[in-house]
C-alpha cells in the first residue's frame, strides 16, 4: 500500500480471495488500524484466514472479528455492496480460494458516492 501512496487510515474494506502469503501479509498491518476494517470474503476463505492468522499470532481465531467487520459473500450469486455487485466463483487452487467477478449497474458520474470513495476514505 505504501508503494501506491495509500495509508492504512484510507482503507475501509478489502476483498480477500485466499490465504497465500502474498494475499495475506498485509492483514497484520490492517489490524493496527485502530478500527475494524470491512472484510469481504466467502465463509470458506474467511475460515482459512482466521485459522492461519490465529496460528501465526498465537491468538484465538474468533478474535478475527475484533479487527475486521466480516461481510460474508455467497458463492455463485451476485452480492450487492452499495450498488457494486460481486460474485465469488470457485477457482482451482491448492488452498481455499475463489475469484471475484465485479459489475455495477450505475455510472460512476451519476452514483451518489462512487464505490471507491465508500471503500477508501
Amino acid at each position: 500500500m505504501a508503494a501506491l501512496g495509500i495509508g492504512i487510515d484510507q482503507v475501509d474494506g478489502i476483498f480477500h480471495t485466499h490465504a497465500h502469503d502474498d494475499h495475506f501479509a498485509g492483514l497484520t498491518a490492517l489490524m493496527r488500524a485502530g478500527r475494524r476494517i470491512r472484510y469481504f470474503a466467502t465463509p470458506l476463505v474467511r475460515a482459512s484466514v482466521e485459522k492461519k492468522l490465529a496460528a501465526l499470532l498465537g491468538m484465538e481465531d474468533k478474535r478475527f472479528s475484533d479487527f475486521f467487520d466480516v461481510q460474508e459473500l455467497a458463492f455463485d450469486t451476485w452480492n450487492d455492496i452499495y450498488g457494486l455487485e460481486v460474485m465469488p466463483v470457485f477457482s482451482p487452487h491448492p488452498v481455499e480460494n475463489n475469484i471475484f467477478v465485479f459489475r455495477t449497474l450505475w455510472v460512476m458520474a451519476t452514483a451518489p458516492t462512487p464505490i471507491w470513495q465508500m471503500l477508501c476514505r
